[in-house]
């Protein structure tokens, strides 16, 4: 949303004061490093911008905002000198920023009452990040219930067009190329009828619902790169959403919030996409819930809501399936390869057989583009398909410490904003699979428990 002159002005002012106070006071803090010249400068800018107290740090404007995120940065900076030798000087300068901080925090905390169980809601198994001062504050409002606090005519309007830009330069930022597949090659000759396979072009003039399966932290910038058109994040990672980059990337481009852990978040969301559909708004709605981590299932099982959602709203629903091979194969590529399928209309259909079908359409997708990819080429110079058993546990105990290994190094990049209550009890369970997880429970052979959401969606 485009801001108004004085709007503008106003932001730079605060930006500039915030700066200029700091330089003012010490410019050498910007100009050297922590630890190694400046332990006296880091302190003496820590004590006078602890002292500026309450008037500018709990102000409840961008400039409040901003100057605590300074303080936060800060902060970590004297807790690393403290690592390297305690000085009761930094220590007490540091409380008292981390006192200051706090206060911020309850003041960010109370506008979401009632929209959060736990401060873990938002900040996972972790504390805030610098940038959480900022987005938390400013955003609390993602959270409303009310559709038309969070969506509106006028920001889709702008989002729409911020979103070109997004699609214009985001493949630089994706940690592996994309590459977008022919489906016709991907298909095996020996299978005749080809029909249901034929790519055809999406509805211009409908808003769709884009599936994706869910595995590693590039395939929510793969979607926006795929989708021919804009889409609104459905996004339920709060802790990654308020603590990074990303979350503030999924905002410019729109997103729905939801907190999974709130029944009344939960029961928010039709009426949210309803809303959305009727500003003509597609979405990017991930149906598996979670990162799939799953050592047998290359889909895992899907949430009802995807289906719910279309058929209340009328949205057709759009396959989108991206695979990348893991990074110690032996032939190593890194690409990430996206299909995007036929949309498919559920209205007619029954919601199990429904959910069926698309998660059949994203698992057949993801093992034909295993085929072609995920291969070995032993001493001979011939190419298996798919790699054995042996390379893949290769320098490994046994196959369960080679997917833990796996598994450990595809989170890595998001493992500091995790929130473990929902990466280890959000996946869907079936009525079958929630009896057998009890009964391996009970044998101790599993060492987690993963209850079920009762989830809305």
């Amino acid at each position: 949303m485009k801001c108004s002159s004085d709007c503008s002005k106003k932001i730079m002012h605060c930006f500039e004061e915030t700066i200029q106070y700091i330089l003012d006071n010490n410019p050498e803090f910007f100009l050297t490093n922590v630890g190694k010249k400046t332990k006296k400068h880091v302190l003496e800018l820590g004590d006078k911008l602890a002292k500026k107290g309450e008037l500018i740090y709990l102000d409840d404007s961008i400039f409040g905002d901003f100057s605590c995120f300074v303080l936060s940065i800060l902060s970590s900076k004297l807790k690393k000198e403290l690592e390297k030798e305690y000085n009761k000087d930094i220590k007490k300068v540091a409380d008292g920023i981390d006192n200051l901080l706090d206060k911020k925090l309850d003041l960010i905390f109370a506008k979401y009452e009632g929209h959060i169980e736990s401060r873990s809601d938002l900040l996972g198994d972790y504390g805030p990040s610098p940038l959480f001062y900022i987005m938390a504050d400013r955003f609390s409002y993602l959270l409303d219930d009310n559709p038309d606090k969070v969506l509106s005519e006028k920001s889709v309007i702008v989002r729409r067009q911020i979103n070109k830009v997004i699609k214009l330069v985001g493949g630089a930022f994706l940690s592996s190329k994309q590459v977008f597949e022919d489906r016709d090659k991907l298909v095996p000759s020996e299978i005749d009828d080809k029909s249901y396979l034929v790519a055809t072009d999406l509805p211009k003039d409908q808003p769709v619902i884009f599936a994706p399966n869910h595995g590693f932290k590039d395939d929510a910038l793969c979607s926006v790169l795929a989708a021919d058109r804009h889409a609104y994040f459905l996004f339920g990672s709060l802790p990654v959403f308020y603590n990074t980059m990303d979350g503030f990337i999924a905002w410019i481009n729109g997103v729905l919030l939801i907190n999974r852990k709130n029944q009344n978040s939960r029961k928010s969301i039709p009426g949210k996409c309803e809303k959305a559909h009727d500003l003509g708004l597609s979405l990017i709605y991930y149906p598996e819930g979670v990162w799939n981590k799953s050592p047998n299932l290359l889909v895992l099982n899907l949430w009802p809501g995807i289906v719910r959602i279309a058929k209340k709203c009328g949205y057709g629903v759009v396959p989108m399936i991206h695979y990348k091979k893991e990074l110690h194969l032996l032939e190593k590529d890194d690409s990430i390869h996206t299909i995007v399928d036929n949309m498919i209309n559920f209205s007619n259909t029954p919601e199990k057989e429904a959910i069926q079908q698309l998660r059949d359409k994203m698992a057949t997708w993801v093992y034909l583009m295993m085929e072609k990819y995920c291969t070995s080429t032993d001493k001979g110079g011939k190419t298996n398909h798919f790699v054995s058993r042996d390379d893949l546990i290769s320098g490994y105990s046994d196959a369960n410490d080679y997917w833990e290994d796996m598994v450990r190094k595809r989170v890595a990049p998001v493992r500091k904003f995790y929130d473990s209550e929902i990466e280890t009890s959000a996946e869907y369970l079936t009525k079958p699979d929630q009896e057998q997880l009890e009964i391996e429970m009970e044998k101790g052979l599993i060492k987690t428990s993963r209850k079920r959401f009762q989830r809305g969606i």
